[in-house]
């Protein structure tokens, strides 16, 4: 299949109708997205009360059980996401579908399996990416560093070892290249929900639509890294000013409110991201796929 090229204008269309969307179906889209994020906290509670329970003695035993969860979130997660993006796609055709659908995906095997098989081997690429990170830095430094972190005591900073020369470069090129693998595992993921290909295909298909647009996404995301963080100031002073205000009359309010605050900033993230992500597969991926329009409709 071959991706679509899209202009760097373009992609910033995405933002504005994945709000249009959320206006036109809010009660769908942010009840599908408090399900998502329900089903992706389960595995990290699951995790923690392990790790109270088993307390493990050394940072090894502890990244087990880490390693065991992150297992179980992509084996769990990836079919719900699928049901979210098809989701997506039946409020873009004006199609009416319950917020529950997501789970729906489960019901396909074969859906569901792609969507799982495409998480396991993002999981081993990025492991491999890590490996010669570590390599490409040298003298074991992000190990040392994993150690550093997993043996931190609450409530303490971890003792960090002195980072190597070029070190800060090395963080700039591997960034970069996890992000572009981000966005073609994410490319990847829609396209194994929306069409019928293999997980290995949709892999290349997103792999595809990364490169050859890559310069709209780097634009895009360069610029929202710079309105993010001004966004992120402005309302972290906003929510600071009325916890505090709260405060003088009860912390527990102040608690209360901060808490919801949260859950409705958390909530309208996942949905303009899954938003923006599923405008960005429709117009580099994208075809008009009869069978999973049946499938939504019915």
């Amino acid at each position: 299949m071959t991706a679509k090229s899209i202009s760097v204008g373009m992609a910033f269309r995405w933002l504005d109708s994945a709000f249009a969307l959320l206006r036109r179906n809010p009660r769908t889209i942010l009840g599908a997205c408090a399900l998502l994020i329900m089903v992706v906290l389960v595995p990290a509670i699951l995790q923690q009360v392990v790790l109270r329970a088993l307390q493990p003695a050394n940072p090894s035993g502890e990244l087990a059980v880490v390693l065991v969860f992150m297992l179980l979130n992509s084996i769990v997660v990836p079919p719900v996401l699928g049901g979210l993006f098809r989701l997506l796609q039946a409020c873009d055709r004006g199609v009416q579908v319950r917020a529950t659908s997501i789970f729906d995906f489960y019901r396909e095997p074969g859906a569901a399996s792609r969507m799982i098989s495409i998480a396991l081997i993002s999981v081993v690429l990025y492991a491999a990416v890590l490996f010669v990170a570590n390599f490409a830095i040298g003298d074991g430094y992000l190990v040392e560093l994993g150690k550093a972190f997993m043996a931190a005591q609450p409530g303490k900073p971890p003792v960090l070892p002195a980072p190597p020369n070029g070190f800060g470069l090395w963080c700039a090129v591997f960034a970069f290249v996890l992000v572009a693998m981000a966005t073609a595992y994410n490319l990847a993921m829609t396209q194994a929900a929306l069409a019928s290909r293999s997980p290995l295909e949709c892999i290349g298909d997103g792999l595809s639509a990364m490169f050859r647009n890559l310069a709209a996404f780097i634009v895009f995301y360069l610029v929202m890294a710079v309105v993010l963080s001004i966004l992120a100031l402005i309302v972290g002073l906003v929510v600071g000013l009325i916890v505090v205000a709260l405060g003088l009359v009860s912390k527990f309010l102040a608690g209360f409110v901060l808490f919801l605050l949260y859950l409705a900033l958390l909530l309208l993230a996942y949905a303009v991201m899954f938003g923006v992500n599923y405008f960005a597969w429709r117009d580099t991926l994208g075809d008009d796929h009869a069978e999973v329009a049946r499938q939504i409709a019915a």
